[in-house]
Parts: C-alpha cells; structure tokens; sequence
C-alpha cells in the first residue's frame, strides 16, 4: 500500500487537453495519508503532469504506473450528438432530447419525459 491517492476532475471539452492550453480545467489531485486523514499535496493541471506526449497519454502512464491505492475521476457523461440528431429526426418514443452548453466546453443533455 502507498497511502497515495488520485483525483481527476474532467470538466470541459478535448481543447481542455491541448498540450498549449492555458486555461485547462483538467485537474489531477494527488492525496496522501496522514494519521487517519488524506492531506493534498499536490494540484496541478493535467498539461503540467510529468512526463513525454500529449496531456491524455500522460495521465494513462500516471494511472497504468499503479503507484496509489485508487483514483477517483469526476467526469461529465453524455451520449454523441449523431445519436441525439438520429433519435430526435426518428421520433424515438416519447422522449424529449436536447443539446446544451455548459461553461466553456459543451455537453449534451438529455431529458426524457414519457406520456
């Protein structure tokens, strides 16, 4: 056991990935235990992690090293807009569909209302 954990939080679209972005709101938290509590010890944007490659590539390395007793990842879940496009233009059942944007990326929502 390391006594190391990781959080990832992925908020915003692929340009947050961008080796050059400055404004990232990618977020990798490193833990560690102290007595019977965690302490941060680290912060950083996923650009600055450690490491040759794109941004995304880094952070596999960091999670396949395995050197933490778990990583929790905080990301966003949605389904493909061809998928929303197709559903609406089929008349799929009963269901309501709709895109939205949030903050500087966008995301797809989707609301199902049955009759």
């Amino acid at each position: 056991m390391t006594g190391r954990w990781l959080g990832i939080d992925f908020s915003g679209n692929h340009l947050m990935w961008r080796n050059g972005c400055t404004r990232s709101n990618v977020w990798i938290a490193e833990l560690h235990a102290v007595g019977r509590g965690l302490e941060l010890v680290d912060l950083r944007p996923v650009q600055q992690l450690a490491g040759d490659g794109e941004p995304f590539a880094r952070l596999v390395a960091l999670l396949r090293a395995g050197d933490h007793e778990a990583a929790a990842v905080d990301a966003p879940f949605s389904v493909p807009a061809g998928l929303v496009a197709y559903l609406r233009l089929a008349g799929r059942g009963n269901k309501t569909w709709r895109a939205c944007e949030r903050g500087a990326g966008e995301a797809l929502a989707y609301s199902a209302h049955w009759a």
